[in-house]
Parts: C-alpha cells; sequence; structure tokens
C-alpha cells in the first residue's frame, strides 16, 4: 500500500534529481544505497522522516526525495498495465543489460532507466526547481495531483494501445452486420436533358404575358372540352375560328384515369390534339388541363377515400385520401415524363391541375370519409403542437383528445340547406378548425402535384390550378381558404377562376372570384374563365338549365333546380360580355379563357371572336404602357 501511494507522482522527474547526484557525488559509489533507505523510510513510514533527511543532507537530497516519488509512479504504472508497456518501453529501458539487479525491487530498475538518460540536460531544470526546502513539500503535494497531469504522455500511448486492442474488434462486429444488409441502392435515374423551351410568366409595365422561350404571347386562350367524339369536332371547329382571330393559345381537357395505364392513355389524347391542332394552326401551343378521374372498382380497392355527405350522398375520392392520391400523382409524373421526352412538349405550354374545381358543394355538407377523419386528427396534432390542454379548450370539452377527435356534424341552418359564415371562436372551435383543415389539406394536395410536375419537367413548363374562389364562396367548408400557400409557392404560376355567376349579364359588373391585384403582387398570372351560354351551336336550346354539368351551385341565394349560369340570347350580348371581360382584364392585369365548358360549340360562330380580334392589338399596346399604381380610398 505505502508504494502504490508514492507511485503516483512523475516519472520525468527521477532522471534530474539522479543527474545531480552523480555531479554532486561521483568519487562515492555508496550513495545509491541511502537512496534506497530513503526510500524504504518513506515506504514504511509517512514522508516527514523524508524531509528531515533531505533537509540535513543537502538539496540534492532533497532532490532525491522529490524524485523518489516518481520513480515509484512509474513502478505503480508499470505494474497496473505491464501487459500494455511491456512492448513500448522495451527499447527505452536497460534492464535487459543489468541482468543482477533486474531481481531486485522495481525501484532499482526505474532509477537504472534513467540514469541511462543524458544527466547534464536534466540537471539545469532540477536547479531551478528545488533550490529551497519549501519546494520539496510543494512538490510533494502536487504528487498527488500530477497524475491527472502526467496522463498526458504516457498514458496516452496506454489508452491508445487499450482502445485498439478493444475498439478493433468491435469495429470488426460492427463492420459485419453493416456489410450484409447494404444493399447498393439504385440511384435515381438522372432526368434526361431538356428538349424543349422554357416557359414562363413575364409582367411588364405590369402586364403579364407568356413567354414560350424568347416569345411572347398575349394571355388569351381558347378552352375547349372534346370529351366525346362530336364534342371534339365542335371543338376543332372552334380552333379554326381562334387561329383566324389571332389566338394561337389553346387549353385543352385531358382526362387522366387514376390506374395502372392512365399515364398511357391521356398521352395518346394529347398527342393526337397535339397533331391535329399543328394541322390546323401551325403555331399552335397547348396548356393541358388534366382532369383527375376515378375509374374501375375503385371504392372497393379504396373503401377509405369514398366522401360520404350528410346527406347520404356519395362523392369521389377524398382529398385526404394518400392512396389514391399517391397513384394519381405516380401517373400525372408518367405523363410529364412522356410529354417532356417526346415531340408533343414542344408544343406543351404546362399543366392545368383540376379535379372538381377543387371545392365541396354547400349543400350536401362536409367530407365524412375514414381518410377525412384520420386526416383531421393528424392535423389537430400538428396545429397544437400535441398539447391535448389546448385542444380540449379551444374546443370547449373536457373529453376530448387527439385520438377521440370526430369531424363536427353537418347543422345547416339557413334557407336551402346553408350553413352560416360565422362561428363563435370560444364555443364552436371545433367546427372553425375542420373548416380551417379542408382548406389546409386541399392546398397541400395541389403543391404536393404542382411540385411533382415542376421536378419532372425541370421547370420547364408552367403549373396551375382553379382555386382561390374566396370572393364567390360563401360557405366556410368550400376548401378554397388556403389561397396564401398558393400564392407563396414557387410550384404555382398561375391561376384560374370563372366569373361570378350572380352578376355576369350585360350591363352588370362581372366581379372576379379571386383577388387579382395578390396575385399580380406575388407574380402570379390569374386566368378569366369566360364560360359565358351563347346562342351558338347546340346552346342554341337556352330554355333548359345547365346544372347537369356543374359541380355546385355558386350564387348563395338560387334554389337548388334554378341555372346557376344565366344564358346570352343573343349574339350582341355575347360581344358586350366579351368586351367587358376584356376591358377588365386590360385593366386589371389578368389573362382570359374564352370557353367552350363542354364542347356544345358556344363559340361556334365568327361574331363571338370579335372581341379576341380586338385583344391582340390592345393587349400589344398594354405592355408598351407603364401601369398606373391602383387608387386606395
Amino acid at each position: 500500500m505505502p508504494r502504490r501511494t508514492k507511485t503516483i507522482s512523475e516519472p520525468t522527474q527521477s532522471a534530474p534529481t539522479e543527474s545531480a547526484l552523480a555531479q554532486e557525488a561521483t568519487p562515492t559509489e555508496p550513495e545509491p544505497t541511502p537512496a534506497k533507505r530513503t526510500r524504504r523510510r518513506k515506504t514504511a513510514e509517512p514522508a516527514p522522516e523524508a524531509v528531515v533527511a533531505t533537509e540535513a543532507s543537502a538539496p540534492s537530497e532533497s532532490t532525491e526525495a522529490t524524485a523518489s516519488a516518481p520513480k515509484r509512479t512509474r513502478r505503480r504504472k508499470t505494474a497496473e498495465a505491464a501487459d500494455t508497456e511491456a512492448q513500448p518501453r522495451e527499447p527505452e529501458t536497460v534492464a535487459a543489460e543489468t541482468p543482477p539487479e533486474a531481481q531486485a525491487q522495481p525501484a532499482k530498475r526505474t532509477r537504472r532507466r534513467k540514469t541511462a538518460e543524458p544527466a547534464p540536460e536534466a540537471a539545469a531544470p532540477e536547479a531551478e526547481t528545488a533550490p529551497t526546502p519549501e519546494t520539496v513539500a510543494v512538490a510533494e503535494v502536487p504528487a498527488a495531483e500530477t497524475p491527472t497531469a502526467e496522463p498526458e504522455t504516457a498514458p496516452t500511448k496506454r489508452r491508445r494501445t487499450r482502445r485498439r486492442r478493444k475498439t478493433a474488434p468491435a469495429e470488426a462486429e460492427v463492420a459485419a452486420p453493416e456489410a450484409t444488409p447494404t444493399v447498393a441502392e439504385p440511384e435515381p435515374e438522372p432526368l434526361p436533358p431538356v428538349r424543349h423551351p422554357l416557359v414562363r410568366v413575364q409582367f411588364q409595365n405590369g402586364a403579364p404575358s407568356i413567354l414560350f422561350g424568347e416569345r411572347a404571347f398575349a394571355p388569351t386562350l381558347f378552352f375547349g372540352n372534346p370529351y366525346t367524339t362530336e364534342a371534339g369536332v365542335r371543338v376543332h371547329q372552334q380552333m379554326q375560328l381562334a387561329c383566324e382571330a389571332g389566338v394561337h393559345l389553346y387549353s385543352l381537357l385531358i382526362t387522366l384515369p387514376v390506374r395502372d395505364t392512365g399515364a398511357i392513355e391521356a398521352f395518346d389524347q394529347i398527342r393526337y390534339w397535339t397533331a391535329l391542332g399543328r394541322e390546323t394552326d401551325p403555331d399552335a401551343h397547348f396548356l393541358w388541363r388534366i382532369a383527375f378521374a376515378p375509374v374501375g372498382r375503385w371504392q372497393t380497392e379504396y373503401p377509405e377515400a369514398v366522401i360520404r355527405f350528410a346527406d347520404g350522398s356519395v362523392g369521389g375520392p377524398s382529398v385526404c385520401a394518400d392512396r389514391w392520391w399517391q397513384l394519381a400523382k405516380e401517373q400525372l409524373v408518367a405523363l410529364v415524363k412522356l410529354v417532356e421526352q417526346e415531340d408533343e412538349g414542344g408544343a406543351t405550354l404546362g399543366y392545368h391541375l383540376d379535379y372538381g374545381e377543387w371545392f365541396l358543394p354547400e349543400s350536401a355538407g362536409y367530407d365524412t370519409s375514414e381518410a377525412a377523419l384520420g386526416a383531421f386528427r393528424e392535423w389537430l396534432r400538428r396545429q397544437y403542437k400535441g398539447d391535448g390542454v389546448v385542444l380540449r379548450a379551444c374546443w370547449f370539452n373536457g373529453e376530448v383528445s387527439f385520438s377521440t377527435a370526430t369531424i363536427p356534424p353537418f347543422q345547416p341552418s339557413l334557407p336551402h340547406g346553408r350553413v352560416k359564415h360565422f362561428y363563435h371562436p370560444r364555443r364552436e372551435g371545433r367546427w372553425i378548425d375542420y373548416h380551417r383543415f379542408l382548406s389546409d389539406i386541399t392546398a397541400r394536395r395541389i403543391l404536393e402535384l404542382a411540385r411533382a410536375v415542376k421536378e419532372f419537367s425541370q421547370g420547364r413548363a408552367l403549373v396551375g390550378a382553379p382555386y382561390g374562389y374566396v370572393l364567390e364562396w360563401k360557405h366556410p367548408h368550400a376548401g378554397h381558404f388556403a389561397l396564401s400557400q398558393l400564392l407563396r409557392s414557387e410550384h404555382i404560376d398561375f391561376l384560374s377562376a370563372p366569373l361570378s355567376y350572380a352578376s355576369r349579364l350585360p350591363g352588370e359588373l362581372g366581379a372576379l372570384p379571386v383577388p387579382v391585384d395578390s396575385l399580380n403582387l406575388h407574380e402570379k398570372l390569374f386566368l378569366s374563365e369566360e364560360d359565358y351560354r351563347t346562342p351558338f351551336g347546340r346552346a342554341s336550346r337556352l330554355t333548359a338549365p345547365s346544372t347537369g354539368h356543374h359541380l355546385g351551385s355558386a350564387q348563395g341565394e338560387a334554389t337548388p333546380d334554378e341555372d346557376y349560369n344565366p344564358p346570352l340570347h343573343t349574339a350582341q350580348a355575347v360581344q358586350q360580355a366579351h368586351r367587358r371581360s376584356l376591358a377588365q382584364s386590360l385593366t386589371l392585369a389578368h389573362g382570359e379563357l374564352w370557353m367552350d365548358t363542354w364542347g356544345e360549340g358556344w363559340l361556334a360562330h365568327p361574331d363571338a371572336w370579335a372581341a379576341a380580334r380586338e385583344a391582340q392589338a390592345l393587349w400589344s399596346l398594354r405592355t408598351r404602357t407603364p401601369q398606373t399604381p391602383p387608387e386606395v380610398a
């Protein structure tokens, strides 16, 4: 035990002490024996005797007392890690040259090791550190503290050797399991080089234009819906009239069946209409309106996606149905790849993503599907950051939790099955949260699809959607009240919306349902959908309401059996409505879509294109005229 306590001191100080002894007592050889005695005294008795002996002898002896402790330090450390230091210490020690004393105590070995070191170099620092007896006491006190600083030199090697021995097998153990399961994941396929010109929206003097490469087009398009063979014939005739009026941009509805072969089926339509359109108009460019369509036994394959309204009716797949929309996204990506890799991409402006205009009807009720319930609970967790106390306080319900929250009941309190527009923030937080959720999940779904199109078209094509009817819809569960998310997104280039159905006749306001200035502020193009019912073509049967085609009543005061889209009975009324919309587009700086919504030939007459012929020259003048800031009352 006493040997272990004294072996804690520094091993490096032993060399200077022996060098000093060698210089002061060179003729006398019995000096090593007193050192042995002092060592034995310290091992048997406390340190004070050694201090007295050193003070009586000389300062050199005091250095021996201080050096004796470091010598024992090495003995202790060599004893603890004899296996580790045996190999590195062998070249430094001289123990192999003196076999007779190797049998003696380890103290002799430490001395002989250090006497082999050059004495004169170590003598100089010793004279500085131990000239007074006080330093001896100081040297004894730090002897216990020096182990913390000493391991920086020698013990580091020991630690390294130990770590190497211990970590080497550990690394082998870790490497073995990593090597077996690690399978080289296939790297994502590199995107092919961009073959076609870049398409973008540009604002000049506050007026938007569509750039196809370096060529600028006025934002005026013809929309047709060739959903049947007869409708396709009428759409083709109207494309010829549009070309004669100077319109070379076309928007055609392309149905994308959500199944494994949907992309190929949709691409066949695009290929057909691209070839037919280029024959009619060699300068034709197309904005494909992609309509996602559930087909086959989708209700059986995706039972959680079926929308079940409060009135008992069943709708299409919910926007919350992740499984169904994953397949739709895959088919959309496959379609974009086909278009961008083929020659049809050279005539493609972009993709207009449509799914029932992304809204729920007012009177049918809420989306109560299983997918909507699960998505609503996840939305609540994110919204309240997992704090159930805040949820119960906002819902005014002390028992609700994130796992038990349900969709609130549909409670129409106004005539014709309409719901109220304002809710109490303290007691009706349940309804407020659900309405916010519907808008948020709808905007997220649109952005997910738009991001995919931008990625696989390599940012070349335009992407937009019909969304943001915030000035038209009155029911809070429409799903259109997250417009800010789309305006802030870099993946959205344009939005579209029809004129207000409540004020679109000649002499009326023709109000827009979207805040156009907000879109211009974010450099997004707004396309006004001019879907007027005209007396041309099959639309001559103006007495028949067109409610069979609409997705939901946008006119708040209308009853369900009234027509939502009032007809225009004369060619003069059509021209007046078109000129009003043209003046509005030039003033507010937005584009126009002249629409034949159902392929009935609403624009199948030269008189219907009078405003379009005037628009080309006016748009050229508008882009050269600086815009004045809007007046604010």
